[in-house]
């Protein structure tokens, strides 16, 4: 949550006049929304939105009156003009599991960003270790198509 504050922080620095509305998509409990409320200018409109009702539910008592909190699927947003930016926590440990690319790209082929849309996160990375796991392969357990286990080229531990 550090780091989307820092960046939400910035990104206002930079361009806080300029942003006229800003989205938070997943908003969940509202911790997003909370620091664009915090630091954004006045005039900004800020609208977060989820799918459950619950965590809507909380991010209305968590933002107040300064957060339009909308319980709506992304995909069905319909904001009356298109965001100069877009937060979204839709991270999970791979960084693309939960479709954070996939709603950029609907919300700016559906007009719901501006041209040049600040989006947070603007980038990620993913690090991944090589594991050999010689039960899982022995019990023949199905994984996926893409998932193999063959043999590795050294153990390091027998």
């Amino acid at each position: 949550n550090r780091a989307y504050r820092k960046a939400i922080v910035k990104a206002i620095q930079d361009r806080g006049e300029e942003i006229d509305r800003v989205i938070d998509v997943g908003c969940g409990t509202g911790i997003l929304s909370c620091y664009l409320a915090e630091y954004a200018p006045p005039k900004t409109k800020i609208t977060a939105c989820d799918c459950s009702w619950a965590l809507c539910e909380v991010a209305r008592r968590a933002c107040g009156s300064r957060v339009d909190v909308v319980q709506v699927d992304s995909a069905d947003l319909a904001l009356e003009t298109p965001a100069d930016m877009v937060v979204a926590e839709l991270m999970d440990c791979a960084l693309l599991g939960e479709g954070f690319v996939d709603v950029i790209k609907d919300l700016r082929s559906r007009g719901q960003l501006t041209e040049g849309a600040v989006v947070i996160p603007e980038c990620g990375r993913v690090f991944g270790c090589v594991v050999e796991s010689e039960a899982i392969r022995d019990r023949g357990y199905y994984l996926s198509e893409s998932v193999r286990l063959e043999e590795a080229y050294a153990s390091v531990h027998k």
